[in-house]
Protein backbone atom coordinates (compact mmCIF):
# COMPACT_ATOMS: atom_id res chain seq x y z
CA UNK A 1 0.00 0.00 0.00
CA UNK A 2 3.22 2.28 0.80
CA UNK A 3 4.18 2.18 -2.93
CA UNK A 4 0.68 2.62 -4.74
CA UNK A 5 -0.54 5.68 -2.56
CA UNK A 6 2.76 7.59 -4.57
CA UNK A 7 1.97 6.50 -7.47
CA UNK A 8 -1.14 7.31 -7.74
CA UNK A 9 -0.47 10.72 -6.17
CA UNK A 10 2.27 11.01 -9.12
CA UNK A 11 -0.59 9.42 -11.78
CA UNK A 12 -3.36 12.23 -10.62
CA UNK A 13 -0.28 14.98 -11.03
CA UNK A 14 0.33 13.64 -13.81
CA UNK A 15 -2.93 13.72 -15.32
CA UNK A 16 -3.53 17.66 -14.53
CA UNK A 17 -0.29 18.67 -16.24
CA UNK A 18 -0.10 16.75 -19.30
CA UNK A 19 -3.53 16.81 -20.66
CA UNK A 20 -5.26 14.91 -23.42
CA UNK A 21 -6.19 16.15 -26.74
CA UNK A 22 -9.48 13.69 -27.30
CA UNK A 23 -12.19 13.39 -26.11
CA UNK A 24 -14.36 11.07 -23.67
CA UNK A 25 -17.34 9.82 -25.51
CA UNK A 26 -20.61 12.00 -24.40
CA UNK A 27 -22.24 9.96 -21.25
CA UNK A 28 -25.81 10.20 -23.43
CA UNK A 29 -24.25 7.92 -26.04
CA UNK A 30 -22.57 5.52 -23.03
CA UNK A 31 -26.44 5.55 -21.88
CA UNK A 32 -27.10 4.11 -25.27
CA UNK A 33 -25.13 0.62 -24.23
CA UNK A 34 -27.20 0.14 -21.10
CA UNK A 35 -30.65 -1.65 -21.99
CA UNK A 36 -33.94 -1.68 -20.56
CA UNK A 37 -33.58 -5.67 -19.89
CA UNK A 38 -30.42 -7.63 -20.19
CA UNK A 39 -29.76 -11.45 -18.86
CA UNK A 40 -33.19 -11.32 -17.02
CA UNK A 41 -33.14 -8.49 -15.18
CA UNK A 42 -35.17 -5.12 -15.85
CA UNK A 43 -33.87 -1.61 -15.50
CA UNK A 44 -35.37 0.22 -12.29
CA UNK A 45 -34.77 3.61 -13.61
CA UNK A 46 -34.02 6.02 -15.98
CA UNK A 47 -29.85 5.40 -16.15
CA UNK A 48 -27.70 7.86 -14.79
CA UNK A 49 -24.83 9.57 -16.19
CA UNK A 50 -22.04 12.48 -16.39
CA UNK A 51 -19.30 13.68 -18.22
CA UNK A 52 -16.59 16.02 -17.01
CA UNK A 53 -13.69 17.94 -18.85
CA UNK A 54 -10.87 20.42 -17.41
CA UNK A 55 -7.81 21.24 -18.05
CA UNK A 56 -8.00 19.41 -21.57
CA UNK A 57 -8.87 16.22 -19.88
CA UNK A 58 -12.19 14.35 -20.15
CA UNK A 59 -14.23 11.73 -18.40
CA UNK A 60 -17.81 10.57 -18.77
CA UNK A 61 -19.63 7.66 -17.19
CA UNK A 62 -23.31 5.82 -17.29
CA UNK A 63 -24.74 3.86 -15.19
CA UNK A 64 -28.16 1.72 -14.60
CA UNK A 65 -29.55 -0.38 -11.80
CA UNK A 66 -31.45 -3.54 -12.45
CA UNK A 67 -33.61 -6.44 -10.42
CA UNK A 68 -34.38 -9.74 -10.98
CA UNK A 69 -36.43 -11.07 -7.70
CA UNK A 70 -34.07 -9.86 -5.20
CA UNK A 71 -30.92 -9.89 -6.77
CA UNK A 72 -30.17 -6.43 -7.50
CA UNK A 73 -27.50 -5.39 -9.83
CA UNK A 74 -25.77 -2.40 -11.50
CA UNK A 75 -23.97 -1.83 -14.88
CA UNK A 76 -21.63 1.25 -15.38
CA UNK A 77 -19.61 2.51 -17.91
CA UNK A 78 -16.76 4.95 -17.95
CA UNK A 79 -14.85 6.25 -21.05
CA UNK A 80 -11.23 7.55 -19.82
CA UNK A 81 -10.23 8.39 -23.58
CA UNK A 82 -9.39 11.92 -22.55
CA UNK A 83 -7.32 10.83 -19.19
CA UNK A 84 -5.33 8.29 -20.51
CA UNK A 85 -3.35 8.15 -17.49
CA UNK A 86 -6.05 7.71 -14.60
CA UNK A 87 -7.00 4.75 -16.95
CA UNK A 88 -3.87 3.21 -16.75
CA UNK A 89 -3.77 3.54 -12.62
CA UNK A 90 -7.09 1.88 -12.55
CA UNK A 91 -5.79 -1.10 -15.29
CA UNK A 92 -2.54 -1.81 -12.67
CA UNK A 93 -4.18 -4.33 -10.89
CA UNK A 94 -5.39 -6.39 -13.50
CA UNK A 95 -2.20 -5.81 -16.35
CA UNK A 96 0.15 -7.07 -13.16
CA UNK A 97 -2.43 -10.37 -12.70
CA UNK A 98 -3.27 -9.63 -9.09
CA UNK A 99 -5.08 -12.23 -6.80
CA UNK A 100 -5.98 -11.94 -3.08
CA UNK A 101 -8.07 -13.62 -1.18
CA UNK A 102 -9.40 -13.59 2.94
CA UNK A 103 -12.21 -15.00 4.60
CA UNK A 104 -14.43 -12.24 3.00
CA UNK A 105 -13.80 -12.27 -0.81
CA UNK A 106 -11.80 -13.82 -3.45
CA UNK A 107 -10.27 -11.70 -6.24
CA UNK A 108 -8.98 -12.83 -9.14
CA UNK A 109 -8.57 -11.97 -12.78
CA UNK A 110 -9.86 -12.83 -16.32
CA UNK A 111 -9.59 -12.45 -19.77
CA UNK A 112 -12.53 -12.75 -21.91
CA UNK A 113 -12.01 -11.60 -25.45
CA UNK A 114 -10.89 -8.00 -25.39
CA UNK A 115 -12.01 -8.01 -21.58
CA UNK A 116 -9.37 -7.89 -19.04
CA UNK A 117 -10.06 -7.26 -15.45
CA UNK A 118 -11.17 -8.72 -12.02
CA UNK A 119 -14.14 -10.27 -10.86
CA UNK A 120 -14.68 -10.39 -6.59
CA UNK A 121 -16.84 -12.75 -5.28
CA UNK A 122 -17.59 -11.78 -1.44
CA UNK A 123 -17.63 -14.98 0.82
CA UNK A 124 -19.51 -13.54 4.16
CA UNK A 125 -21.89 -11.47 1.91
CA UNK A 126 -23.52 -12.63 -1.11
CA UNK A 127 -22.27 -10.72 -4.01
CA UNK A 128 -19.88 -10.40 -7.19
CA UNK A 129 -18.37 -7.43 -8.18
CA UNK A 130 -16.53 -7.84 -12.08
CA UNK A 131 -14.31 -4.65 -13.25
CA UNK A 132 -12.94 -4.81 -16.54
CA UNK A 133 -11.18 -2.89 -19.25
CA UNK A 134 -12.05 -2.66 -22.50
CA UNK A 135 -10.20 -0.55 -25.76
CA UNK A 136 -8.10 0.84 -23.33
CA UNK A 137 -9.91 3.51 -22.55
CA UNK A 138 -13.24 2.17 -21.11
CA UNK A 139 -13.65 0.78 -17.43
CA UNK A 140 -16.72 -1.94 -17.28
CA UNK A 141 -18.00 -2.06 -13.86
CA UNK A 142 -21.10 -4.99 -13.02
CA UNK A 143 -22.09 -5.53 -9.54
CA UNK A 144 -24.40 -7.99 -8.26
CA UNK A 145 -25.91 -8.18 -4.86
CA UNK A 146 -27.59 -11.38 -3.08
CA UNK A 147 -25.78 -13.37 -5.76
CA UNK A 148 -22.52 -15.58 -6.18
CA UNK A 149 -22.83 -16.42 -9.48
CA UNK A 150 -19.43 -15.39 -11.42
CA UNK A 151 -20.78 -16.52 -14.89
CA UNK A 152 -23.69 -14.31 -14.73
CA UNK A 153 -21.51 -11.00 -14.60
CA UNK A 154 -19.69 -12.54 -17.45
CA UNK A 155 -22.73 -13.24 -19.54
CA UNK A 156 -23.99 -9.50 -18.16
CA UNK A 157 -20.66 -8.33 -20.05
CA UNK A 158 -20.97 -10.13 -23.39
CA UNK A 159 -24.60 -9.18 -23.84
CA UNK A 160 -23.78 -5.32 -23.66
CA UNK A 161 -22.51 -5.28 -26.86
CA UNK A 162 -20.34 -2.91 -26.30
CA UNK A 163 -18.18 -3.51 -29.54
CA UNK A 164 -19.87 -0.67 -31.32
CA UNK A 165 -17.79 2.22 -29.06
CA UNK A 166 -15.09 4.01 -30.33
Amino acid sequence: MKKILPFLICTFFASYAFPQDDKAVPYKELQGHLPNKIAGFTATDEPDGQSMSINGMSYSMASQGYLNGTVEMTVSIMDYQGASTLYTAAAMAWTMNMEYEDDEKKVSGFQEGDFQGLIEVGKKYKGVNLTCGFKERYLIQIELQDSDDDDLVKKVLKDLGLDDLP
